[in-house]
């Protein structure tokens, strides 16, 4: 059972066939040879949906997301252990480790018991972010100069470190700091472009990517103390503001019993406060696009796929690192009306700017909103199981998460090696998510302190921007007039002490 989503399932019936063919001598069931993988998807496939219940569980085998229900199921005695194969060596696929080692820390972490047993490992990795138009910036000149102040004045030209301080990387030319991206979405104003489109049906999508800019700034560790109660942690929060409306910001010490603190943590003003100045600003988006509830997220997709050769171009999609899988059906008719050479169009996702100047050269930190999981059904049939185990396996081996990114264009949260023939067959979209992958840390919420395994659901982006006054899609509200800084006190009124002593409880 493969859940429906942005990843599509034409990487598993490819995954299907090879483990088909490799084990096509096998007997497992008395008077019948080889093995039949069947593949099924459908959106019920989804870990809240399979959390409800578990007796209907009709499948061997689930790929899911948000699962973080895992350790309840592994209670229920829902999964199956499947410890063996995850700490097995890959020897008879010529690798000389195991699929523990090769998946991200992280993730190892979560999967992992405390009894270190696992009853699932990670599917795959994404986070909601900006993605780009590649050949629209070359061409318009938007990337910035060498100096990091000029704009480019030729498409050749040499271009700015960006936001990891290099020369030479994937981000270079790109804005390193907030203030230097709405330099860029003027430029593109300058120059009749619209700088950024979202789905206006699903404006939740931004509040998702928010995250990430809220992720970014904290970075793995202040991350982290959003989420684990588990000990004493220190966070720099926005104690108050000073006359000039600028965050003033100190360290707490936050506990367990006021783990509130987290919700006014830096970040998280500051990743309102860059939505709230792209919000404010109509030039720089169409509102009916972005604010009126017609245009989906395969809507926003096709828009910004077509806005270049249709002569109205559109700079960058806020969207997850899936959406160029999911936008096939709308490339092929790209390429139906405009022409061929539309698959060598190039898309990327674009390294965050930094909030400020002092962040430029830290390492970007996203905010995997997936919780993705592989699991075996515990109440598969006896005789299905080591070929079960094998499959599941099978689908992350070195040679399976390459086709997987050959396929969908997207990563998984494993070490793969992708050599130069791999690449060549694989989009420049695709490419780019790669380089991504091994630079980026892509930070998952998900851990065994008391609090979060009792409140799941304070990874999730209404609760994290939850308000007492306001709701929880802060672009709404910034749209009406409310400002970045309301908003975020508002989190505070809506996250006292009193309703974490309840949240406690």
């Amino acid at each position: 059972g493969i859940y429906e989503g942005g990843f599509g399932a034409d990487w598993a019936y490819a995954a299907a066939d090879r483990f088909e063919e490799l084990y096509g001598d096998t007997v497992i069931e008395e008077g019948k040879t080889g093995i039949e993988i069947i593949v099924s998807k459908s959106k019920t496939y989804n870990g809240p949906d399979l959390a409800t219940n578990t007796a209907s569980w009709d499948k061997d085998i689930y790929f899911t997301e948000l699962l973080t229900s895992y350790n309840t199921l592994i209670n229920e005695g829902a999964l199956l252990d499947i410890t063996d194969i995850v700490t097995e060596t890959l020897t008879k696929y010529g690798e000389s480790t195991t699929l523990e080692e090769k998946m991200n820390p992280d993730r190892k972490a979560w999967f992992k018991t405390e009894s270190n047993k696992y009853y699932g490992i990670p599917y795959y990795e994404g986070a909601y972010t900006l993605n780009y138009d590649i050949d629209l910036f070359e061409e318009e000149c938007l990337f910035f100069a060498e100096n990091g102040v000029d704009f480019i004045a030729t498409p050749t030209a040499k271009k700015s470190k960006g936001p990891d301080g290099k020369f030479d990387t994937i981000d270079d030319g790109l804005p390193a700091t907030y203030d230097d991206f709405f330099r860029l979405l003027d430029r593109m104003v300058g120059k009749t472009i619209t700088p950024i489109i979202w789905s206006g049906r699903y404006k939740h999508y931004v509040s998702q990517a928010m995250m990430s800019f809220w992720a970014d700034y904290e970075g793995k560790e202040g991350a982290t103390a959003h989420f684990t109660f588990d000990k004493e942690r220190t966070i720099d929060v926005v104690s108050s503001f000073d006359d000039d409306g600028n965050p003033v910001i100190t360290q707490k010490t936050i506990t367990p019993e006021t783990g509130y603190s987290v919700f006014q943590q830096a970040g998280k003003y500051y990743a309102l406060d860059f939505f709230e100045r792209i919000t404010d600003d109509e030039t720089y988006y169409d509102y009916n696009d972005c604010f009126g509830t017609l245009n989906d997220n395969l809507g926003a997709q096709q828009k910004f796929l077509t806005s270049k050769p249709s002569g109205s171009p559109i700079g960058i999609l806020v969207e997850g690192g899936w959406w160029y899988n999911e936008a096939k059906g709308a490339m092929e008719s790209l390429v139906d009306y405009y022409g061929e050479e539309q698959r060598d169009r190039r898309f990327g996702v674009m390294t965050l700017p930094k909030a400020t100047s002092a962040q430029v050269g830290e390492s970007q930190t996203l905010y995997d909103i997936l919780c993705s999981a592989s699991i075996i059904n515990a109440n598969i049939e006896p005789f299905k199981i080591e070929m079960a185990k094998k499959f599941l396996q099978f689908c992350y081996t070195n040679d399976s998460c390459v086709e997987f990114t050959k396929n969908t264009s997207a990563t998984l949260p494993y070490e793969y090696t992708m050599d130069a023939e791999d690449l060549a067959d694989t989009s420049f979209f695709g490419q780019h998510n790669y380089e991504l992958h091994k630079t980026t840390t892509f930070f998952l919420p998900t851990n065994r302190s008391e609090i979060f395994l009792a409140k799941t659901s304070l990874a999730e982006s209404p609760s994290f921007w939850q308000t007492k006054s306001y709701g929880s899609t802060p672009i709404e509200e910034f749209v009406d007039g409310l400002s970045a800084k309301e908003y975020f006190e508002d989190i505070g009124n809506y996250w006292d002490y009193h309703r974490w002593l309840n949240t406690l409880a």
